[in-house]
């Protein structure tokens, strides 16, 4: 299998918009989670990833990263590690040009 962790970096993390959520008091008939309804939470929306990995090429079915039932679609939240450490990479990257650029301006 070919690696490629570009597409799984930074602009993946740019593309989920956080958001925050109430469960449905029914949910815990469909997944094992068992939510409190009466609190908030917060994470990334499944369509948002899905959107992301279709318009890439490719079929989000294939990845681990979403959970697809009869009645809902979720999110793998352990798939999300991988792209945040790589984004963390890119920004290290960024930043180190950056800073090499500044310092050679004031040399």
């Amino acid at each position: 299998m070919k690696k490629d962790y570009s597409q799984w970096g930074l602009n993946f993390i740019l593309s989920l918009n956080p958001a925050k959520y109430n469960y449905v008091t029914n949910i815990e008939d469909l997944v094992d989670f068992k939510g409190d309804s009466s609190k908030m939470y917060f994470g990334v929306m499944a369509q948002d990833i899905e959107d992301y990995i279709e318009k890439q090429g490719h079929n989000s079915k294939n990845y681990n990263i979403l959970n697809y039932s009869e009645d809902y679609m979720s999110v793998n939240y352990y798939e999300l590690i991988g792209p945040m450490i790589r984004s963390i990479q890119e920004l290290e990257e960024k930043i180190t040009k950056l800073e090499e650029k500044l310092k050679d301006k004031n040399e």
